[in-house]
């Protein structure tokens, strides 16, 4: 969806779409980031934490993404604020969109 709205060819429903799922996508990245970096440096045991490996500093980025990316508060109030200006038209799209 990204890749046709920035050619210019999204329709109109797409790019609600891309409106309402833009946020949602951020913070469940920066969410999972976390348990995956962490689960990464599990892998690597007793190694994962020393910090020549670099493991250590992406678990630490990693945790810090969510505020960076905004917070669950801000998020949710954006997908609100999209919902709102558009009248509701995106969950429309959102729904037939999934089904």
């Amino acid at each position: 969806l990204l890749g046709r709205e920035e050619a210019g060819v999204a329709s109109k429903q797409e790019s609600l779409v891309l409106r309402i799922l833009t946020p949602v996508m951020k913070m469940y990245t920066a969410k999972c980031s976390m348990s995956i970096s962490s689960e990464g440096l599990e892998c690597f045991g007793g190694q994962g934490y020393i910090e020549d490996t670099g493991l250590p500093q992406i678990l630490r980025d990693s945790q810090v993404l969510p505020i960076w990316e905004g917070t669950s508060n801000i998020m949710s109030l954006d997908v609100l604020r999209s919902i709102l200006k558009t009248n509701g038209a995106v969950l429309a799209a959102l729904y037939q969109d999934v089904v």
